[in-house]
């Protein structure tokens, strides 16, 4: 049995904005996963496994948008979804009469409109407290560790997140997982 927490938040929730940003980095970060994994299928013939597509993606912003063990889950997800794929076709092969059609390989999510799921384990939530705390000290000096300028956006959204998120997460600390969904 797994110990999970849901919250659906609506749209006039002050806390939605935040999420969805957070919702739409996770998506950046599965489109980009998608396209390393489904080059390597098309171009390569091959499957590149979790630990190759983490070292591939770690350094890109889009990984680093989020929270280390969020973008890592994003990841897992990925690579169920990947390998229940080739399971598929590797039984459409043997048994076609079992399915419908041919299984289709894994698409993106829509550029503007697509978000992916955010899921927070036990040690997530931690790091993301203590990211969140850095990230608001970051937003106040505007620097980040490069020693740049940081972006508007990414001040604004990462306090959001910080002032939006803390009271759900100190609610909800003795639950395994969290994610939430968008209405």
């Amino acid at each position: 049995m797994r110990l999970v927490e849901q919250h659906s938040i609506a749209k006039h929730d002050p806390r939605y904005a935040a999420i969805d940003a957070a919702a739409f980095a996770a998506k950046n970060l599965y489109n980009q996963a998608t396209y390393q994994i489904r080059q390597a299928y098309i171009h390569e013939g091959k499957y590149l496994p979790y630990a190759e597509l983490f070292h591939r993606l770690k350094h890109l912003e889009c990984y680093q948008a989020l929270p280390r063990k969020v973008s890592n889950s994003i990841l897992i997800q990925i690579d169920k979804t990947w390998k229940a794929f080739r399971e598929g076709l590797t039984e459409w092969y043997a048994h076609p009469e079992k399915f419908r059609g041919k299984p289709k390989i894994p698409g993106y999510k829509h550029k503007e409109h697509g978000r992916y799921l955010l899921i927070y384990d036990t040690q997530a939530v931690g790091l993301l407290i203590c990211w969140l705390k850095r990230e608001s000290e970051r937003s106040v000096s505007g620097k980040t560790r490069s020693g740049n300028k940081q972006s508007r956006w990414a001040r604004r959204t990462t306090s959001s997140l910080f002032r939006c998120l803390m009271p759900v997460l100190l609610r909800c600390c003795n639950t395994r997982e969290r994610s939430w969904a968008l209405r």
